[in-house]
């Protein structure tokens, strides 16, 4: 029986200098497609003021809201941004005390920013971004989260 030669492979350090190449780049944030999700751990149904029991009912839901989301998807975040100065983050700390204290009540406080999508003039949408997808946590029919002042 013939002796097996040992494996003379690369290492497993490159030398110096080099650097590795990558296929593409990680998708940024502007060119990064839009796509939602609803999951019950996020979800916040109960909430008096922000919550999905404000939703009158299941043909507001589908015919509003789940229809506007569609017509969100295939659209990148940046194109989203630009659609209405209305569609912006919020910093956890920007945002008004009782969001934040919700947000500690629902154990979510762990989330750094939310995001707020309009539906039309006065309803909202509040979530989060998971790289490119986007989590439903409240429904605002009254924009009652964070109205800005009037200038």
């Amino acid at each position: 029986m013939a002796k097996v030669k040992p494996w003379r492979g690369k290492g497993i350090n490159p030398p110096a200098g080099k650097t590795p190449k990558l296929n593409e780049s990680p998708p940024s944030d502007a060119k990064a497609l839009f796509n939602w999700r609803v999951a019950d751990r996020y979800i916040d149904y109960h909430y008096d003021k922000l919550g999905w029991c404000n939703c009158e009912s299941a043909v507001v839901l589908l015919s509003d809201v789940v229809k506007e989301l569609q017509s969100y998807e295939g659209l990148s975040w940046q194109k989203i941004r630009e659609k209405s100065t209305h569609n912006h983050s919020w910093k956890f700390d920007e945002l008004p005390k009782d969001l934040r204290e919700r947000l500690i009540e629902t154990k979510l406080d762990y989330l750094s920013e939310l995001y707020q999508l309009a539906l039309d003039s006065d309803c909202r949408i509040w979530g989060f971004k998971d790289i490119t997808r986007f989590y439903l946590i409240w429904y605002d029919p009254e924009h009652e989260g964070y109205r800005t002042k009037i200038k």
